[in-house]
């Protein structure tokens, strides 16, 4: 496993979310495939869990990444490599090293430049 290989994989399978959920915000970034031996050679390299759905004609292995410290570090290592969603992983980065810091006290102003870092993601990513 290699970041190239990561980034490629992640720009047709994975999706960047900024949620809004009344007055707070969360961070996720998630890849999810059929193939679970993918999948674990994924979790293996970044050390990070995933988990498996079953959707009647298939399974679908999936991880989500929440903690900021975790999606800071993946996606700067991924970004010299992601083409599809390099604009989204930039905007992410600039979230977490800025407003969307849970050190960043929670101003009205705070909160609606969070809402605009969310718009600018887009509720579901799709590249």
């Amino acid at each position: 496993m290699t970041w190239e290989y990561l980034a490629g994989f992640f720009d047709g399978e994975g999706s960047i979310v900024i949620a809004k959920n009344g007055k707070s915000f969360r961070t996720k970034i998630s890849m999810s495939n059929c193939n679970k031996e993918v999948m674990e050679s994924i979790a293996t390299f970044l050390m990070h869990p995933y988990h498996f759905k079953n959707g009647g004609i298939s399974t679908s292995y999936i991880m989500e990444i929440c903690e900021q410290q975790t999606i800071r570090r993946v996606l700067t290592k991924m970004l010299p490599f992601l083409i599809v969603r390099k604009d989204k992983a930039k905007i992410m980065l600039e979230y977490i090293d800025g407003i969307g810091s849970p050190k960043a006290s929670l101003t009205e102003d705070i909160i609606q430049e969070r809402a605009r870092f969310a718009n600018m993601i887009g509720e579901n990513d799709n590249g």
